[in-house]
């Protein structure tokens, strides 16, 4: 991809954030409240067929990381061998 599509999918994930975060260091005139509470998730962007696309998921969509890690990864350092 170009430099210009990612810009273009930056931009549109920055417009679908309708707050300010503190955390980002990202500021919105429109949009001044800092970290409101209903805005913690994740903003989700992709490239589908020339268009973005913007969504959303929970900030624990993916469940418990190091578990599902080690459930894949057998051979990973903290799993012990059966």
């Amino acid at each position: 991809m170009s430099i210009l599509t990612y810009a273009q999918i930056v931009l549109h994930a920055a417009l679908a954030l309708k707050a300010s975060s503190r955390f980002l260091d990202f500021y919105r005139i429109d949009y001044p409240e800092l970290d409101p509470p209903q805005w913690n998730k994740f903003i989700t962007v992709r490239l589908e067929n020339d268009e973005v696309k913007v969504g959303e998921a929970p900030l624990g969509y993916w469940g418990n990381l190091k578990e599902g890690y080690e459930a894949h990864n057998r051979d990973y350092a903290g799993v012990q061998k059966r």
